[in-house]
């Protein structure tokens, strides 16, 4: 097994150990960090400005999917629109990431 697919797996798998890891690396090193943060900002500028308008936007009182009142987020179905998201929780908005690389 190749070395990147030994650790796409381990990830997998261990989900909160990787959370870990990866929150140490931050505290550890936060000068990374910030420069892989200018980095997104560059590169995705439209995602960020919809982030920007969606945080001063009210969010729905439930997920239009599963009903869920707790763990609520926004989804750009196009972030062309900033204004225009949909209210889903944290499990359903994952389900809808997921379908949108596949």
């Amino acid at each position: 097994m190749e070395p990147r697919e030994y650790q796409r797996q381990w990830r997998k798998k261990n989900p909160e150990k990787h959370a870990e890891q990866q929150r140490r690396h931050r505290r550890k090193h936060p000068e990374i960090h910030a420069e892989q943060q200018r980095k997104y900002k560059r590169r995705h500028p439209e995602v960020v400005r919809a982030h920007r308008v969606a945080d001063n936007l009210p969010l729905g009182s439930c997920c239009i999917f599963c009903g869920a009142k707790e763990n609520l987020e926004r989804h750009h179905p196009d972030y062309g629109s900033p204004d225009f998201y949909i209210t889903v929780c944290e499990r359903c908005h994952k389900e809808l990431n997921k379908l949108g690389r596949e």
